[in-house]
C-alpha cells in the first residue's frame, strides 16, 4: 500500500505511453497503470485461478484418457474375440475336410460350420 501512495504522488510517472522520461523506460507506464487500476486483486487470488485452471486442465486431460483407453481395450477385446472365432472355424473346416477325406459323412449339419457375425 505504502508503494502505491508513493507511485500515485510521484507527478512525472503520469505520463502519456511513447513519451520517456528521464532514466525512466516506457515499459514502467504499464506496471504503474496495473498498481493504481488493479490495486483490489490479491496475488493470492491470482494463484489460486491459476491452481484452479491447472486442475480443471489435468481432470479433463485424465478423463479424456480414461476414455481412450475404454476404446482401446473394447477394440483389442473385439480383435480378441474375432481371432478366437477364425481359428475355431478354420479348425471345423479342417475337420470337416479330414472326414469328407476319410469317407465319413459328419454328424453335424453344414450351417453348424458357417461364419458367425458378432
Amino acid at each position: 500500500m505504502r508503494l502505491y501512495a508513493l507511485l500515485s504522488e510521484c507527478p512525472q510517472l503520469h505520463r502519456k505511453p511513447g513519451r520517456a522520461l528521464e532514466g525512466v523506460s516506457s515499459s514502467f507506464y504499464y506496471d504503474i497503470w496495473n498498481v493504481n487500476y488493479l490495486s483490489k486483486i490479491k496475488w493470492d487470488d491470482v494463484t489460486d485461478e491459476i491452481a484452479q485452471r491447472h486442475a480443471v486442465r489435468e481432470q479433463k486431460l485424465a478423463l479424456e484418457l480414461s476414455a481412450a483407453k475404454r476404446e482401446r481395450d473394447f477394440y483389442l477385446t473385439k480383435v480378441d474375440k474375432s481371432r478366437a472365432l477364425n481359428s475355431i472355424e478354420e479348425r471345423m473346416k479342417e475337420k470337416q475336410k479330414v472326414q469328407q477325406e476319410s469317407g465319413k459323412i459328419s454328424d453335424f449339419p453344414s450351417e453348424q460350420f458357417a461364419a458367425k457375425v458378432i
